[in-house]
């Protein structure tokens, strides 16, 4: 039996001894090494230095540790079998190989002047290698964490290389970066390089961005084509490229390239608020190119950033209602600031009241008004807000409510320009109430808050306006109240303050009423002449036409009938579409007749009566009979009596009335024959 134990220990160890033989270690360590099981090659290296140091193999084992260490992540130890692997190989091209990675160990371990070192005994070792020319390359990176200039030689001499083409975009993109600061141009060459040379590397976008800046004051097409050109074969960098693209071609008013690449942005991938602003820039472009920006504007006010979401809004109104859609505007606008109770919507809402407004719908207006009040009760507009629905309600005719809401601005808001606008309406409160004296009080008041007039030649425009305004609603209340001599006075006072202001039309009107009154009818009509020349603007041609005709009017009941005719006349000719005209034209012929010219007169009339409407008044009949029995046409007057009772044959009792009238013409003018005939 101990024989059998012992033979059994001799073949144990036997046997042990075979399996630490040299090359059984070297064998596991190559396949645990191929297998990428870098802790068992670290451990089997480690054995074999320590059973076998004088081992021919024992250098290559050492380096083959080297590398299981560094790509384990210990570069320190590995840097330290590279380095007793030096010592042990002596030559061959393992002997080439190893100044390389100890270079790169010490590199990755931070030594850097160690690193340094062996990659320049690489270079110097084997100059033709491939390791040799990526030591070039990282021989660069070592210098330029020590800080040497001399990193730029190295990655020159790398560039000059026919090997290890795949990582020349680095070297580029570094070269390029250190530079930059000292040396742009011969930057921007390398980063050209890399994307001209290396279109399709993963680092030709990076070039790209980084050479941005530097063409932008240089040669922006340039830098548009070439971003455009990157962007192209790195789809997937879209959304760093294309913000660039966009910047270059808005900064050259190239709205339409710049609109093309925010919508290809639009089509990616993008957070909520960037892709909010890509559609609020899209908006803004098309508004430059007069295309219809509303969609783009309506989507920019759906995101998340409700500052921008509500200038989105308010620019979708502004462009629905550059397209005749100013209900939609106003609706969709004062529904949006409901539905988004946190987004500053003031700007907003105010111009859903003048959309509202400008449409005439007063009470929609005042519901966005009244919103806008409760929102923003302590904005610095409230003055202009509560004088808005002052007005408002005085269109809703709401006199009381207009009366309330200008108090409250006289006693909160004294100061304001819009406190000094409310005493105008009450006072025009008043004044449409048939209250003109008391009106006549808020103008006074007014004007002397306004100074009175002393200092309008320094008043901002709004203040003089609102003062021409006061003094001639004061001298409209004076005329009301039958104040005549006072309301001359204010409406003279007006006309040689402002002799060319907009409101001296309106004065100079005033002025021909106060004068008619009077019966100063010459007067009146200079008056209205004046008023005439004055009402100019388009929208005061309703208030010239009227001025036309009271100056026309007071010349022919002034009984001034050369005057009045030229008057009338020009009337009729000015405003052929008037009211009026008709009525013109009669008494334009009636002056004729009080002058004595019944031929000129019936001139005048017979265009009209040859059309035998009802819309003639039987009057026109009778004075044109009158006239031909002037002129001793007996027949051609009982014609045009026959032709009036033809016309008004369904109301006998207008045909009586006129014959009786005519009768009685007839028989001052000494035609007894034909007024008896009229009586019969």
């Amino acid at each position: 039996m101990r024989k059998v134990l012992l033979l059994g220990a001799l073949l144990w160890a036997v046997g042990g001894a075979w399996a630490e033989t040299p090359h059984h270690l070297w064998s596991a360590m190559e396949q645990a090494f191929n297998a990428q099981s870098w802790t068992e090659t670290a451990e089997l290296g480690t054995r074999f230095l320590e059973s076998y140091p004088d081992d021919p193999q024992a250098g290559p084992a050492c380096f083959l540790r080297g590398m299981a260490l560094l790509r384990s992540g210990y570069p320190e130890q590995a840097l330290g079998s590279f380095q007793k692997a030096s010592r042990l190989v002596s030559s061959g091209p393992l002997k080439q190989r190893l100044p390389f990675w100890e270079g790169y160990a010490a590199y990755q371990a931070g030594q850097y002047s160690t690193a340094v070192a062996a990659w320049e005994r690489q270079i110097k070792l084997a100059p033709d290698s491939e390791l040799t020319a990526q030591a070039w390359f990282y021989l660069g990176l070592a210098r330029q964490k020590l800080g040497e200039s001399s990193a730029v030689q190295a990655w020159t001499k790398f560039l000059d290389q026919p090997r290890a083409s795949q990582l020349k975009p680095q070297a580029l993109i570094r070269l390029g970066d250190f530079l930059v600061k000292q040396q742009p141009e011969k930057a921007q060459k390398a980063w050209e390089r890399l994307i001209r040379d290396y279109p399709h590397s993963a680092l030709a976008p990076d070039a790209a961005l980084r050479l941005a800046p530097l063409l932008a004051s240089k040669n922006p097409d340039q830098e548009s084509s070439l971003l455009e050109q990157v962007w192209k074969n790195h789809p997937s960098r879209a959304s760093e490229l294309l913000p660039v693209l966009i910047d270059i071609e808005q900064r050259q008013n190239q709205w339409s390239r710049a609109a093309h690449f925010v919508r290809a942005y639009l089509e990616g991938e993008l957070p909520a608020s960037v892709r909010q602003k890509a559609w609020s820039d899209l908006a803004w472009l098309q508004t430059q190119l007069h295309e219809d920006s509303a969609l783009s504007w309506s989507k920019a006010a759906q995101g998340p950033d409700e500052e921008l979401a509500a200038r989105a809004e308010l620019s979708w109104a502004l462009a629905k209602e550059a397209s005749g859609q100013k209900a939609t505007a106003a609706q969709e606008s004062y529904q949006w600031a409901l539905d988004h109770s946190r987004a500053p919507t003031e700007t907003l809402l105010w111009n859903s009241v003048r959309l509202w407004r400008e449409q005439e719908r007063w009470e929609h207006a005042q519901s966005a008004l009244k919103l806008l009040l409760r929102r923003y009760p302590n904005s610095s507009q409230v003055p202009t807000y509560l004088l808005e629905d002052a007005k408002l309600a005085q269109q809703l005719g709401n006199s009381s409510q207009v009366l309330k809401i200008c108090q409250q601005l006289g006693t909160n808001y004294a100061p304001t320009p819009e406190a000094h606008e409310a005493l105008y309406l009450m006072g025009m409160v008043y004044l449409n109430r048939g209250e003109p004296l008391r009106a006549e009080g808020y103008f006074y008041t007014l004007m002397e808050r306004l100074g009175n007039g002393q200092t309008s030649q320094n008043a901002n425009p709004e203040q003089k306006d609102l003062y021409w305004r006061a003094l001639l609603a004061r001298g409209m209340a004076f005329l009301d109240g039958g104040k005549n001599d006072l309301a001359q006075a204010s409406l003279k006072r007006l006309i040689n303050e402002s002799p060319e202001g907009p409101w001296t039309g309106a004065a100079w009107s005033a002025l021909g009423a106060v004068l008619f009154r009077e019966a100063r009818y010459e007067e009146a009509s200079e008056a209205y002449a004046q008023a005439v020349a004055h009402l100019k603007l388009p929208g005061q041609l309703p208030d010239q036409e009227k001025a036309a005709w009271y100056q026309a009017q007071s010349l022919s009941t002034g009984q001034l009938w050369v005057k009045a005719v030229p008057a009338y006349a020009s009337f009729v000719k000015t405003y052929p579409e008037s009211s009026h005209r008709q009525e013109a034209l009669f008494l334009e012929g009636l002056c004729l007749v009080r002058q004595g010219k019944p031929q000129q007169a019936l001139a005048v009339w017979t265009p009209q009566l040859t059309r035998r409407s009802r819309s003639l008044p039987a009057d026109w009949w009778e004075e044109a009979a009158a006239a031909d029995l002037q002129l001793g046409h007996t027949t051609q007057a009982w014609q045009r009596l026959e032709q009036m009772a033809d016309v008004y044959h369904n109301t006998p009792e207008v045909v009586a009335a006129l014959l009786n009238r005519w009768a009685q013409t007839a028989q001052s003018l000494g035609k007894a024959e034909e007024a008896a005939k009229a009586y019969s």
